[in-house]
């Protein structure tokens, strides 16, 4: 018959690596909100639009060369206004605002996860997400990008 080993003495009673008790930073005690939808509909929608955008840089170079034909004489206004260049490429500069608003709805349930998840050294609240958008220097867009880092 094998003996069995001998518990540890009292005192020395440490939890196992990776377990987190109960109620600490990293268990969820609240509802943690879905993010995939909103990741696969921004990659569909970065996946049309990058490809759009690249159709618009060849627009503009048409549309530059319409232009120099115009200031030249070698057309006409109206043979100007007929040329349909750059119809498809504009569809490109209507997604960006379904892709900013998903952007911000995307960001908020993060933080909101994160908030929920209990970690304590946050900068960033939820609130963040859609108002760092909004803060100057808009152009810059600094505050997301550090959100973002912290997510």
């Amino acid at each position: 018959m094998s003996a069995l080993p001998p518990p540890p003495p009292p005192g020395n009673l440490t939890p196992p690596p990776g377990y987190v008790a109960y109620g600490m930073p990293g268990t969820a005690g609240g509802n943690i909100q879905r993010i995939k939808g909103l990741a696969k509909a921004l990659t569909i929608l970065i996946s049309i639009v990058i490809p759009l955008q690249f159709l618009g840089i060849f627009t503009t170079i048409q549309l530059g060369k319409k232009v120099h034909q115009l200031a030249t004489g070698e057309i006409d206004v109206d043979q100007f206004k007929s040329s349909n260049v750059g119809g498809l490429a504009s569809l490109g500069g209507l997604l960006i605002i379904p892709i900013a608003v998903l952007t911000m709805i995307w960001m908020f349930r993060m933080a909101a996860n994160v908030e929920v998840l209990g970690y304590q050294d946050r900068r960033w609240g939820r609130g963040w997400g859609i108002a760092a958008w909004f803060v100057p220097p808009c152009i810059v867009y600094a505050v997301p990008w550090l959100m973002f880092r912290e997510l």
